[in-house]
């Protein structure tokens, strides 16, 4: 079993488990952000840009913020005009109650990335401990649905890891074997 191998089956299995998780995040990060950004702007400035050609403004999906005292970038599904030409500057200052909203959602994301991190650490630490898919089996039963691809056994197979071509080695280093 290859590194490759063992980071896919960790990649895959913590993807599958998080999806969801991520999705949500990522919806809550968006609704967060805009909310954030219309605090900081009228509804005249956000009118008025609006009736503007796009190209008249950086149109960006990075949206950084100082909320009581956090730094905090925030990413958007699609760009809002920022009066800043520089990617990502920080748009302003967020205080109150909209505030600790943001410093609760950043720890949130935190936490979650957190989790991931470990689950995927956990993975790998099982997957680096054996050498072989049929080890693995053994070890990880229930994991079987994420090496499936790999174990040639399987009916899911997509024909594991692939054969090292003996003739083509022997025959650029001039060790015997066919010419």
């Amino acid at each position: 079993m290859t590194n490759e191998i063992r980071d896919n089956i960790a990649r895959n299995a913590t993807k599958q488990k998080f999806t969801k998780e991520n999705d949500a995040i990522k919806q809550e990060e968006n609704d967060l952000a805009l909310e954030l950004y219309h605090s900081l702007f009228t509804p005249e400035e956000l009118k008025l840009v609006t009736k503007l050609d796009t190209k008249w403004f950086h149109q960006d999906k990075c949206l950084r913020f100082n909320c009581g005292g956090y730094n905090l970038m925030l990413c958007i599904k699609e760009g809002v005009p920022v009066p800043y030409s520089r990617h990502c500057s920080i748009l302003g200052n967020i205080s109150g109650d909209l505030a600790i909203k943001a410093q609760e959602f950043a720890n949130k994301k935190k936490d979650v990335e957190a989790d991931q991190a470990k689950a995927l650490r956990a993975i790998g630490s099982v997957l680096y401990s054996v050498n072989t898919i049929k080890q693995l089996k053994t070890v990880w039963p229930e994991g079987a649905d994420f090496y499936a691809m790999y174990d040639e056994a399987s009916a899911k197979s997509k024909g594991g890891v692939p054969a090292v071509q003996i003739d083509e080695i022997n025959k650029l280093l001039g060790l015997g074997g066919a010419e």
